[in-house]
């Protein structure tokens, strides 16, 4: 696992067709906003809906 610190604007790149952007850290320490750019094949899930998708 690979943990990085990413201010506003900044964009960290997964091989060539993935892209995540810091879109806006909130400064109450309890949420960041972040978007993320794939092509329509790549599955993106939060863990949580994963989590509960397993669970049904």
């Amino acid at each position: 696992m690979l943990v990085l610190t990413l201010y506003d604007g900044e964009t960290v790149h997964i091989g060539d067709d993935i892209k995540i952007v810091m879109d806006r850290c909130v400064d109450d320490g309890n949420s960041t906003r972040m978007a993320i750019d794939a092509p329509a094949a790549v599955k993106l899930l939060r863990e949580e809906f994963l989590i509960s998708a397993e669970t049904v």
